[in-house]
């Protein structure tokens, strides 16, 4: 009984024990005012690599980092492991209500502001869509009246067959008040086509706020997280 409790109170610790994980680092590529290039570190030791073009594309890299001295080594995962993935929770009510309130995170849980998503009318007969963009504070106001669901832009445009669902759509129910939507990836649009891809193993130099390569060329420069 005393180990079993013993047991069942590390489990409480080490549950309570988690934290948030939160930005340690943010860098950014601003050579071509045509890509946007951005680098973020997470305190839990993963890393973010998305980057989007005038192409349609998004291309999202995902790994472990660690600092050595002024050393910042990067290991990527397989592409497998670097898309992004959207838990998507809805919340009822008691009685039917005429909206719907959307809400989206990323994966420190900061609001995705100006998320891109299609919303789907209410027509039965014909699949008609518009797009909407989340508000600064990474919420969406929707009136039941006029919409049935929504899907991700991002999701929908897959044709990598890693998300392996047959329905990207998500409907509301008469009493569904609020859907809370956590993607866990940061700083991407989420708005083009995805393409997930293997970082692979890179070594950068961390000088003055900045990331230079073996060719002694800035790569990144430190900015702030803005979410």
């Amino acid at each position: 009984m005393k180990r079993l409790l013993s047991l069942l109170l590390l489990f409480a610790n080490a549950t309570f024990g988690q934290k948030q994980p939160t930005v340690y680092k943010v860098y950014l590529n601003n050579e071509d005012k045509f890509i946007i290039d951005n680098l973020i570190l997470s305190s839990d030791g993963l890393f973010f690599s998305f980057a989007s073009c005038e192409c349609g594309k998004e291309f999202y890299g995902k790994g472990k980092w660690q600092i050595k001295g002024n050393k910042l080594y990067l290991n990527g995962f397989d592409s497998t492991k670097a898309f992004p993935h959207a838990k998507v929770e809805k919340k009822n009510a008691n009685t039917p209500t005429d909206s719907v309130t959307i809400i989206a995170y990323d994966y420190f849980d900061k609001p995705i502001k100006n998320l891109a998503v299609e919303l789907v009318y209410n027509n039965k007969v014909n699949f008609h869509t518009t797009p909407q963009f989340f508000d600064e504070t990474g919420k969406l106001k929707i009136s039941k009246k006029e919409y049935r669901g929504f899907y991700l832009i991002y999701e929908a445009k897959d044709e990598t067959g890693l998300l392996e669902k047959r329905n990207y759509n998500y409907s509301f129910e008469q009493n569904t008040e609020e859907i809370v939507i956590h993607i866990d990836f940061a700083a991407a649009g989420f708005d083009r086509q995805p393409m997930p891809f293997n970082f692979g193993s890179k070594t950068f130099t961390v000088s003055n706020h900045k990331l230079f390569g073996k060719d002694a060329k800035i790569a990144f420069v430190e900015v702030r997280y803005n979410r």
